[in-house]
């Protein structure tokens, strides 16, 4: 909460302050992991790549939205040829998947249709920028999507 409302030094008192009541073994990727969002948010995305470097995978939690996070930072910090890359890495862990259900791995793999979309509009003409933010607006990428409310926020 204290996120959205951009209360960011508060933020990071409380994660520095309290990380001491987080369980040792869980402590790292806690830490790391919430960093990471703060940063996010306050769009300090060289910062974000850094700590997500920090987070083991151990869950599923954190490999999904560690993804997320490198990916909308690659693209902000316009690193577009890496995040080709790293979009086709990401779909192919999510192919490949087997705990997640399908409903679940929906909306990961439109984020990344999204952002291959967007890659491909870098070098579109206004015309296909016109035709391609029609087709966004009218498909699938409703915000009334929770996960993408959430992201988005």
């Amino acid at each position: 909460m204290a996120i959205r409302l951009k209360e960011f030094e508060w933020v990071e008192n409380f994660i520095k302050s309290n990380s001491q009541l987080v369980k040792e073994k869980f402590r790292k990727n806690v830490i790391n992991f919430n960093l990471a969002n703060l940063h996010w948010h306050k769009k300090e995305f060289n910062k974000v790549l850094k700590l997500v470097q920090n987070i083991e995978f151990d869950e599923l939690f954190y490999a999904l939205w560690v993804r997320l996070f490198t990916s909308t930072s690659y693209y902000e910090l316009k690193e577009f040829d890496t995040l080709s890359f790293y979009l086709e890495s990401f779909r192919t862990y999510i192919m490949r998947n087997k705990t997640l259900a399908k409903n679940r791995k929906d909306p990961y793999l439109l984020f990344i249709r999204y952002f291959k979309s967007l890659l491909d509009l870098q070098n579109a003409t206004t015309e296909k920028l016109k035709n391609s933010n029609k087709m966004l607006l009218t498909q699938e990428l409703s915000l009334k999507n929770g996960f993408w409310r959430k992201l988005m926020n």
